[in-house]
């Protein structure tokens, strides 16, 4: 086991790097990473980033595979075809990721399973698989990105709120685990940043680019933080959303649920 705590990412992973968060960490990590292994469904999409990143930084070895992080067994063997490769991984950053609004007066299972297959078992299919090479080459480090929207069940998301709560929790739990290796796990919290995911849904507060974002996460990276929350706004409202008590914070998500109204109204 190697002692010293790596905080140089030279070789680094990125799941669902076609676009939004991953797309945004790819070019910040291309300015001092020398391997970059970039990973996405839309081979289409990762080609332009690879040709873009490697005419601005020729220096920078990037590598494409496209997998789908859903069909978490396919993306198990991939993760290891991958990586068995290397001499070494510092950085892996399970950041893929999907959503959908899933109203609690139908019947949400298909798109709860889809959400769960990428959003749980996808991202625990890439960090498992990394942690096995960081355990034998005695350092690394492991992220995952989890939700503002983890820490109570929101409005219209039982499926994606329960999903990033559960990741986070592994996150925590593998990160307690591994304390007294050189092995850092933290757990991303982002609140809204501009990514196709979220074009969809209209205005939202402290809306960031995904730039400053991946420019967020990278400096909290480098720190070695166990969970970043950003920006300092949602931190700021998910400590009251934890303490709020049940009562309270049912009767906010009612008010501001109009199905919910209506049906009271109807019995």
């Amino acid at each position: 086991m190697l002692t010293t705590k790596k905080t140089e990412f030279k070789t680094i992973l990125i799941t669902g790097a076609s676009s939004g968060i991953g797309e945004a960490l790819a070019y910040e990590y291309a300015l001092t990473a020398n391997h970059l292994i970039l990973m996405a469904r839309r081979q289409n999409r990762l080609e332009d980033i690879q040709n873009k990143i490697q005419t601005q930084h020729p220096k920078c070895q990037v590598q494409i595979v496209v997998t789908d992080v859903g069909d978490y067994e396919t993306h198990r063997r991939q993760m290891r075809n991958t990586l068995k490769d290397l001499e070494q991984i510092d950085l892996v950053i399970a950041n893929a990721g999907i959503g959908f609004n899933t109203d609690s007066f139908k019947n949400n299972f298909e798109n709860i399973k889809k959400t769960y297959d990428v959003n749980v078992l996808g991202a625990i299919a890439t960090i498992e698989e990394a942690k096995d090479k960081m355990l034998k080459q005695g350092f690394g480090t492991l992220a995952g990105v989890s939700s503002v929207a983890s820490v109570r069940g929101m409005n219209l998301n039982s499926g994606y709120s329960s999903s990033k709560a559960a990741l986070a929790t592994y996150l925590e739990s593998t990160r307690v685990d591994l304390g007294s290796t050189n092995i850092h796990v933290c757990s991303i919290h982002p609140g809204f940043v501009e990514t196709p995911m979220t074009s969809k849904n209209g205005k939202m507060p402290w809306l960031m680019s995904s730039q400053k974002a991946a420019q967020i996460i990278q400096k909290a990276l480098q720190k070695r933080k166990a969970r970043l929350t950003f920006p300092w706004q949602m931190w700021s409202l998910t400590w009251i959303l934890r303490i709020m008590p049940n009562k309270l914070f049912d009767w906010i998500s009612i008010k501001n649920d109009k199905k919910a109204r209506e049906f009271r109204k109807d019995r």
